[in-house]
């Protein structure tokens, strides 16, 4: 992998070479933008230019070029001691021990091999509070051959006193040719399923290629499925939510899914309330469906629907809750609409 392998995000790409070139890198960064977009890649990408052993000339042909130095094979494959990742590990979230033991330890050591001591922190937002107030004042005073970089998809989770702290650089959505166009070269999707995962994508390209037809189908299902439910039907709720959770108590990616593909559908559901072109539905084979409920359903209820939605997506991504509970109310709200 290199930055020129990395589709899209130029003028991101082009800003860290040009801090690298000019000598100007300055710790700690933070990559925030939507889920899934690269910010990881041009993270462990920027860590392997900042050590490279070939930097120099490197620098003064083409920079984002693939290097084969020991540097940067070692960066890689997370093998490089002066390169650190940290992620949440058995939880969903990051405590102070896992900071203080893979970063605060650390990094105030002399790099090894390198030129920096480097923490990456991805999924930052996960950090719980008393991880991002140890964490502090190591952002306040970095060692000056240490480079931290906090990546995060949902930034208004993380303290007022860390974002003001950092460099942000924003990551925008990728657009849908470009994706299209990957999805083409590297998936056997007829052209109707390509679009369909294109749209939901929303901009991800590595969303796009998880996208294969079982998972597109599962979301049609899971559509129909919420669009059939009844309060005065108990059974139904229960059938549904057994079909949901069946299987699924490690898998985190299909809760995700799930919750994403229900987040679209209400996007959708506003949109033809709208009048807005039906083109620009993500779920745009189901429109029947979406267009039944968006004459049934207030714009107020829909907008209460999303929230109650993100409040049950919260709870089980941060506050660790029983998800056949936070599955049980959600179809018992859906059913009540």
């Amino acid at each position: 992998m290199s930055l020129s392998n990395i589709t899209g995000h130029d003028f991101q790409k082009e800003f860290l070479i040009k801090s690298v070139e000019k000598n100007r890198v300055a710790s700690p960064y933070l990559f925030y933008g939507r889920e899934g977009i690269g910010k990881r890649l041009i993270a462990i990408e920027f860590a392997k230019l900042l050590n490279c052993q070939r930097q120099v000339d490197r620098l003064s042909q083409n920079p984002g070029h693939e290097c084969a130095c020991a540097s940067c094979l070692k960066t890689e494959s997370a093998n490089h001691p002066d390169v650190t990742l940290v992620s949440p590990r058995d939880s969903s979230e990051i405590k102070v021990k896992q900071i203080r033991e893979q970063i605060e330890d650390l990094i105030y050591l002399k790099p090894y091999e390198g030129k920096y001591k480097i923490s990456i922190i991805d999924d930052a937002e996960s950090m719980n509070i008393n991880a991002q107030n140890a964490f502090l004042k190591t952002l306040e005073e970095p060692p000056a051959d240490a480079v931290i970089i906090l990546i995060s998809s949902k930034p208004q989770y993380l303290l007022k006193t860390i974002t003001s702290r950092c460099h942000s650089l924003e990551f925008f959505r990728m657009n849908d040719e470009a994706i299209e166009t990957a999805i083409k070269a590297k998936s056997e999707l007829s052209a109707q399923l390509r679009g369909i995962a294109v749209r939901l994508s929303q901009g991800s390209l590595s969303k796009a290629f998880m996208l294969d037809e079982q998972l597109i189908s599962e979301r049609k299902r899971i559509i129909e499925s919420i669009s059939e439910l009844h309060s005065d039907n108990p059974a139904s709720l229960l059938e549904f939510v057994d079909s949901i959770a069946k299987d699924k108590t490690s898998s985190d990616l299909e809760y995700k899914m799930f919750f994403e593909t229900l987040f679209l559908w209400l996007k959708d559901i506003l949109y033809l309330k709208s009048d807005i072109d039906r083109k620009n539905l993500v779920h745009g084979d189901l429109t029947e469906i979406s267009a039944k409920f968006s004459e049934i359903w207030s714009v107020d209820y829909i907008l209460e629907l999303r929230a109650f939605l993100e409040q049950a997506w919260d709870s089980l991504l941060f506050r660790n809750v029983n998800k056949q509970f936070v599955l049980e109310n959600l179809a018992i709200k859906f059913a009540k609409a």
